[in-house]
């Protein structure tokens, strides 16, 4: 938020632009995949469509996600880790870009090492995702806003105050029926 030049703008751009777009999305994608298949679908929403062009749009899109993902996330854990190699003497300042690249390697290999020893890799990201997702996407945000909102003079309306909560009920909604169906899962298995 710091950096948005009129941070009463926020509220607007949130409420306004970027959640009708997220509830239409994710209900207008959930809602067709229930009319379709109903109580039989399961798992990942792109294992429910037939094979073919649709499918392969999909899949697409989910790759540039992935792949955008997993930039972002590597980039400022490469540099972390590259600011403490850096502040224990392990590399050298001039060494960065080879330090970078030879991070990165590291980081992939040793992600592939992991998804190829833990027997439960899939449940355990589901777990994870069903665990970690709703609270850093909607929780932890919605509770700093809350807490910007508190400690500064931006007003927010009665409007938005139940709308958030809203969201923040949802959220935890998703968070406990997520973990607990994803928890489930696992056991059966075991």
């Amino acid at each position: 938020m710091s950096e948005m030049d009129d941070v009463e703008e926020f509220p607007k751009a949130y409420l306004g632009y970027s959640m009708p777009f997220m509830t239409l999305a994710f209900l207008g994608v959930g809602l067709a995949v229930y009319y379709f298949r109903g109580s039989a679908a399961s798992g990942m929403i792109v294992m429910e469509l037939p094979f073919g062009f649709i499918e392969r749009l999909a899949a697409s899109c989910l790759v540039g996600h992935i792949i955008i993902t997993y930039v972002i996330k590597s980039v400022v854990l490469s540099k972390g880790l590259l600011q403490e190699f850096q502040k224990s003497k392990i590399i050298a300042n001039g060494d960065t870009w080879l330090a970078w690249y030879c991070m990165m390697l590291l980081i992939v290999a040793a992600s592939w090492f992991l998804a190829q020893i833990v027997p439960f890799f899939s449940d355990f990201v589901s777990l994870l995702g069903a665990t970690l997702t709703p609270l850093i996407a909607f929780i932890v945000p919605l509770m700093l806003y809350g807490l910007c909102i508190h400690t500064s003079d931006v007003k927010s309306s009665g409007v938005e105050k139940f709308f958030i909560s809203v969201e923040f009920f949802v959220s935890f909604i998703i968070l406990i029926y997520g973990t607990a169906s994803t928890l489930v899962n696992i056991v059966e298995k075991w």
